[in-house]
């Protein structure tokens, strides 16, 4: 038997119940060797023939259990997955600007601005008929 070693990133574990769930249902997959879960790191390091399992069938037994479950990469594969991961948020990003920068100027453009109700208060505020009684109650000098 030829085994490998992978780590597995599991979230969403909340107490050693939960570690001895996922230590239970990785451990009876077919091939699995040794099971060691960690609740606080969130980490799952698993010894299998990868003959007999594959390590999809071990992600996919934690997620059976209603926890989120992915491979832990290390140095340059984790450095990869988390470019392709930002650069995902950019794009993501991007589309939502693409949207709202038109909707914010039409908006901003049709006048809503002026209509709406925080509107009135501000030009009372700024005319001095609220902000002058407001500073003479505290005793300081508004200026208007």
């Amino acid at each position: 038997m030829a085994a490998a070693q992978r780590v597995f990133r599991v979230s969403g574990m909340h107490c050693a119940g939960c570690v001895s769930k996922v230590e239970e249902a990785i451990g009876a997959l077919y091939g699995v060797a040794q099971v060691a879960v960690s609740l606080e790191p969130g980490l799952a390091r698993v010894r299998f023939d990868p003959a007999r399992v594959k390590p999809m069938a071990i992600t996919q037994a934690i997620s059976d259990l209603g926890y989120a479950a992915e491979e832990h990469l290390e140095g340059l594969a984790a450095l990869d997955r988390e470019r392709a991961l930002r650069q995902a948020e950019i794009r993501r990003q991007s589309r939502w600007m693409i949207v709202a920068w038109p909707l914010s100027l039409l908006w901003s453009l049709s006048g809503s601005a002026a209509r709406s109700p925080s509107s009135s208060w501000r030009r009372r505020w700024c005319s001095g008929r609220e902000g002058s009684s407001l500073f003479r109650a505290h005793g300081v000098s508004s200026g208007v």
